[in-house]
């Protein structure tokens, strides 16, 4: 019997309980909508752009935030990245307009790869994932501050969340654990993000649009074997099963030990293409793995 209504037969997992369809999709909006409210994530006359992979996660929070889209007065902008990895990412970028389209949102296609140049590929000592990341991070940046939107919302689940923590934990960079909260201030060209799934897990995604039969990709990265912050997701995957809900405890204890960072400090531009950068040379990492000719630019500017 489902724990919530305590009528209909339960038939999922969730959070310690057992529930039925009906309450599981309930549940997540509710949760959905609490951390919303909770972290003031986003205000009336908001535009907002909704970075949209295809993935469960992604395809979750789109439909999800299509659903207080009016009841809030905010405007959504979704766009997806398609990162040419061949038919992988054509069947991301179909599904994605596909389930933007059934919502009635028009979702803008970017093609980063093509506009710098650059391959998702292993670059030296970085990764193909860090490579990726690197490309990710800037442009969804940068296409969401040149169509207007004052905020950008990525897929970030609890998982992604944990994941991050501990990896981040165990390299004892506590200042990117303090950067990562369910909202994370913008200043300068370095647009707001925010995080709406902050609170719940994959499971809780997958089986959220299993329901409603919306499709979503259920390909894998053909790069993600290996990835650091996988393996540690199946750490937690294991971890939830001896204990429920730790996941969402180790979130909460991490931020209450290591603190929140709510404004970003000053950010720096890129002296070769003016995107935001940390680094203290003031070149980004996109331009330094970019092409060489991005080297001889910096030499000269010394």
């Amino acid at each position: 019997m489902c724990r919530e209504c305590k009528v209909r037969e339960a038939k999922l997992f969730s959070r310690g309980s057992w529930l039925c369809e009906d309450c599981f999709l309930y549940s997540v909006e509710r949760r959905f909508r609490k951390t919303v409210r909770k972290y003031r994530l986003v205000r009336e006359g908001d535009k907002i752009a909704l970075a949209i992979s295809g993935g469960k996660d992604s395809i979750s929070m789109l439909v999800l935030m299509s659903k207080i889209a009016d009841e809030m007065g905010i405007q959504l902008a979704p766009f997806h990245l398609n990162l040419d990895m061949g038919e992988y990412s054509e069947k991301a970028e179909k599904i994605s307009l596909k389930v933007a389209k059934s919502l009635g949102l028009h979702l803008e296609v970017v093609r980063p790869t093509e506009e710098l140049e650059v391959k998702i590929r292993r670059m030296g000592r970085r990764s193909v994932c860090s490579v990726c990341g690197a490309i990710k991070r800037y442009s969804m940046n940068k296409f969401s501050r040149e169509i207007g939107a004052n905020k950008l919302a990525t897929g970030h689940t609890l998982d992604d969340i944990a994941s991050i923590f501990l990896l981040n934990f165990l390299n004892r960079n506590y200042d990117y654990i303090r950067k990562m909260a369910p909202i994370s201030y913008g200043a300068g060209k370095m647009v707001t993000r925010i995080r709406p799934l902050y609170y719940i897990t994959e499971f809780e995604t997958k089986k959220y649009l299993e329901l409603q039969n919306i499709a979503y990709l259920k390909e894998k990265c053909p790069h993600s074997e290996g990835a650091k912050t996988i393996e540690l997701k199946k750490v937690f995957e294991n971890l939830e099963e001896l204990v429920p809900g730790s996941k969402a405890s180790f979130v909460r204890s991490m931020r209450r030990v290591i603190g929140y960072e709510p404004e970003v400090a000053e950010v720096l531009e890129c002296r070769i293409c003016g995107e935001p950068t940390s680094s203290k040379d003031r070149i980004c990492s996109v331009c330094r793995m970019r092409r060489p000719q991005s080297r001889s630019v910096s030499s000269q500017s010394d």
